[in-house]
């Protein structure tokens, strides 16, 4: 070896000790230099982290005050060699790369020189293609013309993108542009045009690379040729037991400096000792002995990794007894899933720094931080570690950019449903909260938290899934300040305290009782099933609004600024401009950003949207400064490009969060830490699929032949193998590695390959091994150490059968900061339990125990409450489900479905029989029956004449044309069906004849949309008297056919159904779930046709889709109250003890529900398939501790 080489390249398996030496020599030649001289000294190390890191050490090893110590990445080198030389470039970021490469498609373009891309041409698509291709070209030093030459004959793809890279590389020439993929070549052109740069450099050296492109190459030997001396390390082993297999990668490197830049080899440490103090200055004042490097780690486990990992069965060396000693500061943990590994991770993160550790002496590395950046951050700040991670959160992923293209993507989408709920429901927009818009109401003047609700329940209601015209016009324009008050001049209008729907806010300053305690309805409205809410309209509404908006005050919203709201929303997306330049663009943006409330969002310090605004501005600007660039006038950008450009800009630029590693545990991708010595390093998510990491195809690797590819991928195979090895090898004192050994459904998950290259290196001893399994006791530890673990500790603790140790939950609860917290645990604890018993149901199962609110609800249900058998029927079946929807008036949230509106087909086909049945008493009263087809005939001119006087618009208009065919294809089948009906009384004297229609009894609800028989219904309901009691009831009946026998008129009573299924069941009435049938047959008895002294033959289902009337059937046929034989009609047997029974079931139903017994109990197995309420029902929990509902005896005091 020349003692006197200018180049030399230090092989070694540890760069540690290499770095050592050459640090203490770097530090004796910075403190050499006098004040004011030129730096002499250069360290170009392979990442920031690595940079950041020598810098550290130069600091503490007492180098003195150093502003610039000349440490630095080769990319940071090579922009001061273009930054210095004659002529500087202009270094362009990747966002003015990609909008320079969006210019040059457009010339392109414009020119006619597209024609393969001319379909696509300005697309993101072909831009993203064309800006990849070129980056990727300029990274392996491939200039435009040498890849047009090879593509002459290429594909016309191809030839396309060399004219476009060609274009791309004269715009940079001409406006002395550089990118960084080109920044190396441009700084190797300027050294070699340039000999006076990067001289007068005595030490340079080059440490922990494994690879260098040629630019970087030609680089290495100019700065050789002009410095005293170049010092490179490369990882690897002489001999002949080396890896090739591991080193394939630095062998190849170490023979391109040796061969092509005659670099002196020097293969182990003590030669490179040897060469660093023949090399010293005389001025030197470091004696020989300092050049002598450590030979081992102090920790001969690891030393015996370093030189075995990798290695063939034959090579292994048996570990030694130190070796063996020193093995339990490894440690694999197999996790039983990615969070809890993660969350192994950082605990013992924390107990290593409550032990003493610096936060700096501890990282953490994942082959990639991206996939496991937000847990990290979860977990980590759960524990209150202070941390760096290398995966910043990009800009796309703020709060303030997301909301921004939701809302500008409204436009060219035409408002989109779903994308407009997005924006109504984005909290971060404070546009729709109540002291926001542009009425002057505040959260004092009734325009809470509502208003956003109220949007969103106009939006859902309208159920348009496009169409911002359409939508306004639906909602339409609130009353203005003046008609309003006239209008509550002409009728005082009491709102509703009702609740509003699910989703929403309910209004603060309603109370939870008041005239009506639970939202429900007065005592004297209807509460038919025609009437979902229960509210009345006013008898005089003036002015006129839209039903949506009369709906949506009858929910309790304010209305009028929900509308107002909206249409002002719309009207600032109506102000943006079609077209405009950037600069022009960025002012209007920051306007509307501002008009929205987007900068007004007080989230404490992690949120900053002014900052997330001002780094997106830059980013906008830079792209205008490349359109100036161009020299031409500023180009104007429509709404979608400014999106595509915002969207573009937004991902490559890193959102506003802290960024300094000092002092914090650094979380890094392997990549950057393989060149760092913490004392403790954890090594997570070491999985079969992670760890070596997969090589994914690039579609513009075409060029590639198959022996080049074949090549690559070993190449790449070999790279990954020594990443591992720098990484495991890195610590100094502790190795943690974990990988996660159970999936998502508990499936076992291999470890990674290396990880069993690790245990192999150390024969058949084994490394202390931790297998979690998924109880909560051993996967938390024993002691607390993050938030979560004090309030599981908590738990834990107090429900410990051996200890019942509460104390820390009683401090929780007793701490000033986290008392509610404890609070809440308690209020959980307790829930649990009482759910937990098998006999009773409590009062988290829908039973009331407070007398007060019984007391109401005894009240309010009281002996002037009028029933409907509906919701009779409801709590029979469901309680709790009676409780959601007429206690708490909870809805399901409508979402945009094309699907039919069963009430609205129910309504038409109601009143299609109505007119058809008119026609045939019409034509019976003439004394002659209609033919069947005659009957399908006029079913279809009936419903085209009902469907015509409804005129719809837009998706209500397709839906009805659906309703409408669906319909006319049962006319041949009720036709049948009307025939058989027809005859199945024939000893009745005078034939039955379809008399009432839509018959009432109660007070109307002025909300039905359907219109009732004139001729019978009342006002006045009908009761019953149950327990000495009289109950009230309310109903409006289909249908009631009239006849005669032996002088006494007879009725049936028909309820319409479209389902097939539906079937009369005499089990169910007694169950107090089909009591509609029987009340509505007493109520025609007693009530409708009591003056007639009608007597009810049957009421039943007329199924359209099924049997019709089903007369006759052995089951599920209509319910028989009388029979008529040899023309004498009778009471049937039954029908007496029948009527007892209902009665006794409802008076237990009414006796229920005033009583607040609403458990959570249904029969059905299946409820849960079809109730609204099911996520939020706990019936499986009740059925899996088979509880039994069975009402409690009570004695009135």
């Amino acid at each position: 070896m020349e003692m006197d080489a200018r180049l030399v390249v230090a092989i070694g398996l540890s760069g540690e000790p290499q770095r050592a030496v050459l640090l203490r020599k770097y530090r004796e030649m910075l403190r050499l230099g006098r004040l004011g001289e030129r730096r002499r000294t250069l360290w170009i190390a392979p990442s920031q982290a690595v940079a950041r890191a020598v810098r550290e050490e130069l600091a503490l090893g007492g180098a003195g005050a150093i502003l610039d110590p000349g440490v630095t990445t080769f990319a940071g080198f090579a922009a001061g060699v273009v930054r210095d030389g004659a002529r500087p470039l202009r270094p362009i970021s990747t966002l003015q790369r990609r909008r320079l490469v969006r210019q040059v498609i457009a010339q392109a373009q414009a020119e006619g020189a597209l024609k393969y891309f001319a379909p696509v041409g300005g697309s993101s698509g072909l831009v993203n293609l064309v800006d990849e291709t070129i980056a990727r070209l300029r990274r392996r030093d491939k200039p435009a013309k040498d890849f047009a030459r090879r593509q002459k004959r290429g594909t016309p793809r191809q030839r396309e993108l060399a004219g476009l890279y060609a274009a791309y590389e004269q715009w940079l020439d001409d406006q002395r542009l550089v990118d960084a993929e080109g920044m190396f070549r441009a700084a190797r052109d300027r050294m070699l045009a340039e000999p006076a740069v990067a001289t007068g450099i005595e030490l340079a050296v080059v440490d922990g690379f494994t690879e260098f492109t040629a630019p970087q190459l030609m680089m290495l030997q100019l700065l050789s040729q002009r410095a005293s001396q170049v010092v490179v390390t490369l990882p690897g082993e002489a001999g002949e037991g080396e890896r090739r297999d591991l080193f394939a990668r630095t062998i190849a490197t170490r023979q391109e400096l040796v061969e092509e830049l005659g670099a002196a080899p020097l293969f182990d440490n003590e030669q490179l000792a040897t060469y660093l103090a023949a090399t010293a200055p005389a001025a030197h004042s470091l004696p020989p002995s300092s050049f002598r490097l450590q030979h081992s780690s102090g920790w001969p486990a690891l030393d015996h990794l370093r030189r075995n990992l990798f290695r063939s069965y034959r090579q292994l060396e048996s570990p030694t007894d130190d070796a063996l000693a020193t093995l339990n500061r490894f440690h694999i943990i197999a996790a039983s899933s990615v969070r809890a590994e993660i969350e192994e991770i950082a605990r013992r993160v924390k107990l290593l720094l409550v032990a003493g550790a610096a936060p700096s002496e501890v990282m953490v590395a994942f082959r990639s931080t991206y996939d496991v950046a937000d847990r990290v951050r979860q977990a980590f700040d759960d524990f209150g570690i202070p941390y760096y991670l290398d995966a910043s959160r990009k800009l796309n992923a703020t709060p303030l950019v997301r909301s921004l293209l939701n809302v500008l993507r409204l436009v060219p989408e035409d408002w989109a449903y779903r994308r407009l709920l997005h924006v109504v429901g984005d909290r971060s927009i404070g546009w729709w909260d109540g002291d926001k818009g542009e009425s002057g109401k505040g959260k004092g003047e009734g325009a809470d938290g509502s208003v956003r609700g109220g949007v969103e329940w106009l939006v859902r209601q309208a159920q348009l899934p496009t169409g911002r015209e359409a939508l306004l016009e639906l909602v339409g324009q609130a009353p203005s300040a003046e008609q309003a008050a006239v209008a509550e001049t002409v009728v005082p209008v009491k709102q509703s305290k009702r609740k509003p729907a699910a989703s929403s806010k309910a209004d603060d300053h309603l109370p939870l009782f008041d005239d009506d305690p639970f939202g429900d309805e007065p005592a004297s409205s209807s509460a038919s099933d025609d009437d979902p809410f229960g509210d009345d309209l006013p008898a005089k509404a003036a002015p006129p609004t839209s039903r949506l908006l009369q709906e949506l005050a009858l929910r309790g919203f304010d209305s009028a600024a929900a509308a107002e709201r909206l249409h002002g929303f719309a009207a600032a997306l109506s102000d943006l401009p079609g077209r405009a330049t950037i600069g022009r663009w960025t002012e209007l943006l920051e306007a509307f950003i501002r008009r929205l409330g987007l900068f007004d969002v007080d989230d404490g310090a992690e949120r900053n949207p002014r900052r997330e605004w001002a780094i997106l501005l830059e980013g906008l600007q830079s792209a205008a400064h490349v359109d100036a660039w161009a020299g031409d006038e500023p180009t104007k950008l429509s709404l979608d490009e400014l999106i595509d450009l915002i969207a573009t800009t937004a991902i490559e630029l890193p959102a506003p969060e802290p960024r300094e590693a000092t002092g914090c545990v650094q979380v890094l991708g392997a990549e950057s830490l393989r060149f760092l010595r913490p004392r403790h390093l954890f090594l997570g998510g070491l999985s079969e699929q992670a760890f070596p990491a997969g090589r994914q195809s690039n579609a513009a690797d075409e060029e590639a032949t198959d022996g080049a590819a074949a090549a690559e991928l070993s190449a790449a195979a070999s790279d990954e193998m020594l990443l591992f090895f720098q990484t495991v090898t890195a610590p100094t004192e502790t190795l943690t590695l974990s990988f996660p050994a159970l999936d998502a459904k508990a499936q076992p998950l291999p470890p990674s390959p290396f990880l069993m290259e690790l245990r192999r290196a150390f024969g058949g001893h084994d490394i202390k091994t931790t297998t979690q399994s998924l109880s909560y006791e051993h996967q938390h530890g024993d002691v607390p150490l993050s938030r979560s673990d004090v309030r599981r500790h908590a738990v834990l603790d107090a429900h410990d059968s051996a200890r019942h140790d509460a104390k820390l939950l009683a401090a929780l609860v007793r701490s000033p900061q986290h008392g509610g917290v404890g609070g809440s645990i308690l209020e959980g604890i307790n829930a649990v339990a009482g759910r937990g018993d098998r006999k009773v149901f409590g009062e988290f199962e829908g039973i009331f125990l407070s007398n007060d609110a019984r007391a109401r609800l005894a009240a309010y249900y009281g002996p002037d409450y009028i029933w409907s058998p509906s919701r009779l029927e409801t709590y029979a079946a469901c309680p709790f489900r009676f409780f959601g929807e007429h206690l708490l008036k909870l809805e399901a949230l409508p979402e945009l479905a094309l699907e039919n509106d069963l009430a609205r087909r129910g309504s038409l086909l109601h009143e299609t029989l109505a007119r058809l049945y008119a026609v045939i008493n019409e034509l019976a009263d003439k004394g002659s029956a209609p033919l069947p087809v005659e009957v399908a005939e006029n079913f279809q001119v009936m419903l085209d004449r009902v469907v015509g006087e409804r005129p719809r618009r837009g998706l209500d208009r397709a839906l009805v044309e659906i309703e409408r065919r669906q319909i006319a294809a049962w006319a041949e089948q009720f036709a049948r069906q009307h025939g058989d009906y027809s005859v199945a009384w024939p000893q009745v004297d005078s034939p039955l004849k379809a008399t009432y229609f839509e018959a009432r009894f109660g007070p109307k609800n002025k909300r039905s949309e359907s219109t009732d028989d004139a001729t019978l219904s009342t006002d006045k309901p009908f009761e019953l008297k149950i327990k000495e009691e009289q109950i009230r009831f309310t109903g409006q009946i289909d249908r009631i056919d009239v006849g005669r026998v032996g002088g006494v008129t007879v009725f049936n009573v028909i309820d319409y159904k479209t389902s097939a299924k539906q079937r009369v069941d005499e089990a169910k009435m007694r169950a107090g779930t089909q009591l509609q049938l029987p009340l509505y047959a007493m109520a025609v008895a007693e009530l409708l046709l009591a003056e007639q002294e009608a007597v009810g033959l049957s009421a039943g289902y007329w199924s359209i889709r099924g049997k019709g009337f089903g007369a006759g059937s052995r089951s599920g046929g209509p319910l028989t109250l009388a029979e008529v034989e040899k023309g004498v009609l009778r009471e049937a047997a039954h029908w007496p003890e029948l009527k007892g029974a209902l009665l006794q079931r409802i008076g237990e139903i009414v006796d229920g529900i005033r009583h607040g017994w609403f458990p959570v109990y249904n029969e059905d197995k299946d409820c849960g398939t079809f109730c609204p309420f099911s996520t939020g029902c706990r019936i499986a929990h009740v059925r899996s501790l088979e509880k039994r509902w069975i009402p409690p005896v009570e004695v009135d005091a």
